[in-house]
């Protein structure tokens, strides 16, 4: 039997992110993942998406390791480095519609929560309207992207409104059926009270 975390709470790794499962993973090729005791399993989400190409791809491994003998980390927020620019270059030639400028992101959350600031930054609209059910990251901002009280807990007092929507799609268009709209009051030294 593979080795599985059963007792998180002796577990080194703080368990601030759920885990769909408690295996304990060793390696992974392809479209495989095997665990430590040598299971085999089907990696059905490609780690998430990140692994389109599958688990230690050759010609993945020798462009970063070409990248790695030349450079480890570039940090975008100190320098320029050519690789990204080339690239971000590439991709407003190649995407739809007028797109003249590339934000690279370490995660979908940090990605969601700079799409929020340069929406409210460009609309100066301070309301934010999130789908119904979806997930949005967690950090603490992206976590507060929902209208569930429950689930947004505490870092729902760094958001100032937040609501979902449910879509339906009507022949080859969308339309909105309805909509809850939550608006929090952040009180310092008081919990925060939502409106309705």
């Amino acid at each position: 039997m593979s080795i599985v975390v059963q007792d998180t709470k002796h577990l080194v790794i703080p368990p601030v992110q759920g885990r769909s499962t408690g295996l304990v993973v060793d390696r992974a090729e392809g479209s495989w993942f095997t665990t430590t005791d040598g299971e085999k399993w089907l990696d059905m989400v490609m780690g998430i998406a990140v692994v389109n190409t599958g688990h230690s791809h050759p010609k993945v491994l020798a462009a970063a390791k070409a990248q790695m003998d030349k450079l480890v980390q570039g940090q975008m927020a100190l320098f320029y480095t050519e690789p990204p620019m080339r690239l971000a270059e590439k991709l407003c030639e190649i995407v739809p519609g007028e797109m003249d400028r590339v934000l690279y992101a370490n995660s979908g959350a940090e990605t969601v929560e700079n799409a929020v600031k340069l929406a409210k930054q460009a609309t100066r609209r301070p309301a934010v309207i999130a789908f119904q059910g979806a997930f949005h990251g967690r950090t603490h901002y992206a976590m507060a992207l929902t209208a569930n009280l429950e689930r947004a807990g505490t870092p729902a007092k760094r958001i100032e409104a937040a609501g979902a929507c449910t879509i339906d799609k009507v022949g080859d268009g969308f339309k909105i059926t309805s909509m809850k709209l939550t608006v929090r009051a952040s009180v310092p030294g008081r919990s925060s009270t939502p409106w309705k």
